[in-house]
């Protein structure tokens, strides 16, 4: 016979951070004698075990126990939330003992643990019910068969025999104040998304997931996102985020470029690079010449100087303007005249001897004897 109370709390309800203390009593009721005897008990989620709570109150080996295994009869998983107790007659550290059968049970022993009830309002979003089943694990003496019989809360069968069972209690979930974090909407700009991380301020919210529920670490494009907290295996809340990602505008990168006085006109727009069509021209600097800010087309006067034109990108919230700058400087046309004396046969080629700067001339006339020519350039 195997039994597990939790000390007038069995089907009751108690508070959140209520301590609750589990008794265990092992009985060996059958008619073989039990070696290798011990028993283990797993808590659930939404119970916290008190550190060096463990107690063999009755039986060999009585007194307190430690939580470290290797001292003594009693060790606590951790990692596994689980208790162990080596029981019974000649039980040490490392293996369960001796207890014989008896009708009535006389070789018994009854442990002791305790736990709070939990407060987390994670853990009693999905279950307020602390559910508690012990194993007692022993091998028959003469049969050498190896069992693992769960405990009996209060239940029998018909026959007077216990029921194996949890030891059930449930925690208000009225006393405590449980506040979640809402579903939001978030607007970013494409050249500055932040991590989930970072925006949400949720740190227990660190699995994120796209709408096809693939990992994402950021936002990838306007969509829904999800944030995942895990109070444990199988009990979890999400948060849903809206994202929309604006594109962030692009006005080109700065130029310089050098133009002659006397050229018929140049459109700003040729001079950038990759930039948003739909900006708005401003003359920042210089004089002479025209401009027109609508077509972005500027028309020197014949004089030289430099002159600073800004272009500008308008953006939708949360992304800013983007701003490029145009340098244009002009320059005078330059004169000089060059000399070439040729044979009477000889066709001359523009260039030889010189550069044709403005403009290249395309007819090329024959020289007659003792005739000449002369390109002005």
């Amino acid at each position: 016979m195997f039994t597990n109370s939790g000390a007038s709390a069995y089907m009751a309800t108690v508070n959140p951070g209520d301590t609750l203390t589990y008794k265990i009593t092992y009985k060996n009721i059958g008619s073989d004698t039990s070696i290798n005897s011990f028993i283990s008990d797993t808590l659930d989620e939404n119970s916290q075990y008190i550190p060096n709570s463990m107690t063999i109150l009755t039986g060999p080996n009585a007194g307190s126990k430690t939580d470290a295994g290797g001292d003594d009869q009693a060790t606590y998983y951790a990692a596994q939330r689980t208790l162990k107790f080596n029981i019974g007659t000649g039980a040490t550290a490392s293996s369960g003992g001796k207890v014989s059968f008896t009708p009535p049970g006389n070789d018994s022993t009854v442990v002791q643990f305790k736990v709070i009830a939990s407060n987390d309002c994670y853990l009693l979003k999905c279950d307020n019910q602390i559910d508690n089943t012990a194993l007692g694990h022993f091998t028959g003496k003469i049969s050498g068969n190896s069992y693992s019989v769960g405990s009996n809360p209060a239940a029998f069968d018909g026959f007077g025999c216990p029921v194996s069972g949890s030891t059930s209690t449930f925690i208000n979930v009225a006393a405590v104040t449980c506040t979640y974090p809402s579903d939001t909407s978030v607007t970013f700009c494409s050249n500055n998304i932040p991590t989930f991380s970072t925006f949400l301020n949720q740190v227990e919210y660190n699995q994120y997931y796209d709408d096809l529920y693939q990992t994402v670490s950021s936002p990838l494009n306007t969509g829904t996102y999800h944030a995942i907290r895990t109070a444990y295996a199988g009990c979890t809340d999400t948060i849903d985020i809206f994202v929309t990602i604006e594109t962030a505008a692009f006005a080109g990168a700065d130029v310089s470029t050098q133009l002659c006085a006397n050229h018929p006109g140049l459109n700003l727009n040729t001079v950038l690079s990759g930039q948003d069509a739909g900006g708005s021209w401003t003359r920042m600097s210089g004089s002479g010449g025209s401009f027109t800010p609508g077509t972005g087309v500027f028309i020197p006067s014949g004089s030289s100087g430099t002159s600073t034109f800004r272009y500008v990108v308008a953006a939708i919230s949360p992304c800013t303007a983007d701003t490029s700058l145009v340098s244009v400087t002009l320059t005078n046309p330059t004169s000089s005249l060059t000399t070439i004396t040729v044979c009477d046969n000889f066709y001359p080629i523009p260039g030889m001897g010189t550069t044709i700067l403005l403009q290249v001339i395309t007819r090329i006339p024959r020289l007659m004897l003792r005739d000449a020519i002369v390109w002005r350039i």
